[in-house]
């Protein structure tokens, strides 16, 4: 129950959360539904998001009519990266007629300053950020589930913060004194398609394309564009833990600020996809919750030092693995920055994409076939489509997961890599390109051209 315990212990009250829905008796059951956040990316200090109401759709209901609703009154506005560690705060209760639910719908604030961000280069300047058109009436999110009598569900929104902000590339400069004017070229008005929000398909995270005009960037700056990322984790299911945790700790400080995942490798797609993140903070680190699986790796990654990966990670419902004792990173003796651009094949596609540099390391510590894990990622601005990943040329220091002592090897690949682009259209589509840091080919001018 060490995951359950975890999560009740860090959430906040929920407060604000009202209900408009079925009326409790024998024949109704529990929703809970929380929020927690992954690592934003580099040069954000804060993001926050504000959340008017979270709905429920039963399966086979009208979905014009058929939603129940949590109702936050006043809207919540919250700081995500606040929501880091196994921290969750809560968004209210419901009380649902039992059976099965199809889908969930969050609706965010329309209000001019109800989304901002904070730069780590201008911490007393907050930046209102645009919305596509497809969410002024909220973002669906499949996820299916069934409620019986007397049951409690509880279901935590994983908002990532680091996929959802999409910025221009001026943004780490000098920011406008003032917005640029609705309808003017710089708000948006000539803006070409551009990507919808991402939502969990149940195994990866998809992109919706919409095409976003001058009126949704009204009043926001053009520096930066909201397209939420989010996964529904079901953390109590029939009112038993439906998640576990993986906990960690450092020697040192060299590890603070890196970033922890939890990988896994989609055998439908062959994608590698990152289920859970956080950061290093005062030497831990803690992921929850966690989906529960077999043959996680776990991966720590920060730039300038060798990546770890620990396979064989099993994460079952209910338990907490670790604290995991990983001493020291080692720094890397050679690094090398991987720049470009990213170049839609069709030039009316939007920019902006995420980035992600994979490695495959031998398949040793008693895992069959090869490992390919993500060692970093960014996300390209929105009108240029350019990337910088800095990335060590040494190998990866692999391990096999075990209660004990961890028997460290060094992985194969040193210095491969392929950078994947995933466009957060569907026009813009994905690319793919080998990038050998420890060779002497091009390293600088590099361009990915992507396809639908």
């Amino acid at each position: 129950m060490l995951a359950l315990l975890a999560l009740g212990a860090c959430s906040g009250d929920g407060g604000g959360g009202g209900f408009v829905g079925a009326a409790a008796s024998s024949g109704t059951g529990t929703l809970s539904v929380k929020l927690t956040d992954a690592p934003a990316g580099a040069g954000l200090a804060r993001v926050y998001v504000t959340i008017e109401r979270i709905g429920v759709l039963r399966a086979g209901a009208d979905p014009r009519s058929g939603w129940s609703e949590i109702v936050l009154d006043p809207p919540r506005k919250i700081d995500l990266l606040g929501l880091r560690n196994g921290v969750t705060v809560g968004l209210g209760d419901l009380q649902l007629a039992t059976g099965s639910y199809a889908r969930l719908r969050l609706v965010l604030g329309r209000g001019p300053a109800d989304h901002t961000i904070v730069l780590s280069s201008a911490p007393g300047a907050e930046i209102a950020m645009g919305m596509p058109a497809n969410l002024r009436d909220g973002l669906e999110l499949p996820h299916p589930f069934h409620i019986g009598a007397g049951e409690t569900v509880e279901l935590t929104l994983d908002f990532d913060a680091a996929r959802s902000v999409v910025l221009s590339d001026s943004a780490p400069g000098i920011l406008p004194s003032e917005p640029a004017p609705q309808g003017s070229a710089a708000a948006g008005s000539a803006m070409a398609p551009a990507p919808g929000p991402v939502v969990d398909s149940g195994v990866r995270r998809v992109s919706k394309p919409v095409v976003v005009g001058s009126s949704d960037v009204s009043k926001a700056d053009p520096l930066a564009l909201l397209k939420p990322s989010i996964a529904v984790i079901p953390t109590v299911s029939d009112g038993l833990p439906a998640s576990g945790a993986v906990t960690g700790a450092f020697d040192d400080d060299s590890a603070d600020g890196a970033t922890v995942s939890l990988q896994t490798l989609d055998l439908s797609t062959g994608a590698v996809v990152v289920k859970r993140s956080t950061v290093v903070e005062r030497r831990r680190w803690v992921l929850d919750p966690v989906p529960p699986g077999r043959d996680y790796r776990l991966v720590v990654a920060r730039t300038g030092y060798r990546t770890v990966v620990l396979t064989g990670v099993d994460v079952t419902a209910g338990a907490t693995i670790g604290p995991i004792a990983l001493g020291a990173l080692e720094a890397a003796r050679t690094l090398r920055a991987a720049s470009g651009r990213i170049v839609p094949a069709d030039p009316a596609a939007g920019r902006d994409a995420r980035v992600r540099a994979l490695q495959q390391i031998d398949a040793g510590a008693g895992v069959a076939g090869a490992v390919v894990v993500e060692v970093a990622s960014t996300m390209t601005p929105l009108d240029t489509g350019a990337f910088t990943l800095t990335l060590p040329v040494d190998a990866a220091r692999v391990a096999r997961f075990a209660a004990g002592p961890l028997a460290y090897t060094s992985g194969a690949g040193a210095g491969s890599y392929t950078l994947h682009a995933d466009g957060l259209d569907a026009a813009t589509g994905g690319g793919v390109l080998a990038f050998d840091a420890s060779g002497a080919g091009q390293s600088a001018g590099l361009e990915i051209t992507t396809r639908r």
